[in-house]
C-alpha cells in the first residue's frame, strides 16, 4: 500500500503543476504578444471572451451598449474576443467603407459559426469572399443609394401626399401628434 503522506504530496504537486499552468494560460490569454500593431481593447475570459456582453439584451436605438461602452473606452476601433475568436471591431464610417471597397483581399472575414450551420455540409466548399460579396450585394440592394432613392423615397413621398391631403380638409391640426402619425 502507499503511504498517505507521500499520496498528499504527489497530489499536492500534481495540483500545483495544474494550477501554475493555468494561471500561465490566462496570463498569455490577457497579455498576448503580436508583431503588428492592433487598437487597444479587452479581450474578455478565455475561451467565451466578450460573447455575453456582446449578446446582452439593449434597447437602445441608436446602437447596442457593447459597442457604445467599448468606444468610449477604447475609440471606433478596438479589439475583442467573441466566440473564443479574436477580432477587430470597427465603428469608423471610413474605416468600414475602405474594407468593404476591399472585397476581402486585405482582411480576413469570419462568420459565426452559426452560418456555418445553416449552409451545413452543401455550404463546406463556399469561400468567405464569396459570402461576404452575397452579403454586401444584399445590403447595397436594401440600404444603397439607389434602392433608397427608387425605393424609399417614393413611399415616402406617397404618404406625406396623402397626409396633406388630409390635413388640407381639416380646419386646424396638432403638428406633433399630426407628424406622428404620417407613417401609421
Amino acid at each position: 500500500m502507499c503511504n498517505p503522506k507521500k499520496l498528499w504530496l504527489v497530489g499536492s504537486w500534481v495540483l500545483a503543476v495544474i494550477v501554475a499552468w493555468f494561471v500561465h494560460w490566462i496570463y498569455k490569454w490577457y497579455n498576448r504578444t503580436c508583431k503588428g500593431v492592433l487598437p487597444s481593447g479587452s479581450m474578455g475570459l478565455p475561451l467565451i471572451g466578450e460573447t455575453f456582453q456582446l449578446v446582452e439584451a439593449g434597447y437602445s436605438l441608436d446602437m447596442i451598449p457593447f459597442m457604445k461602452k467599448r468606444i468610449q473606452r477604447y475609440g471606433l476601433i478596438f479589439k475583442t474576443s467573441v466566440a473564443g475568436r479574436p477580432l477587430i471591431m470597427s465603428a469608423d464610417p471610413n474605416f468600414n467603407h475602405y474594407i468593404f471597397q476591399q472585397d476581402g483581399k486585405l482582411f480576413d472575414q469570419w462568420y459565426l459559426d452559426s452560418l456555418a450551420n445553416l449552409l451545413g455540409k452543401a455550404g463546406a466548399g463556399i469561400n468567405v469572399a464569396h459570402i461576404h460579396k452575397y452579403v454586401r450585394s444584399m445590403a447595397l440592394n436594401h440600404f444603397g443609394v439607389n434602392a433608397l432613392k427608387e425605393k424609399l423615397l417614393l413611399q415616402m413621398e406617397e404618404m406625406v401626399s396623402v397626409a396633406l391631403d388630409n390635413w388640407s380638409c381639416q380646419a386646424s391640426i396638432d403638428v406633433k401628434y399630426a407628424s406622428a402619425t404620417v407613417s401609421t
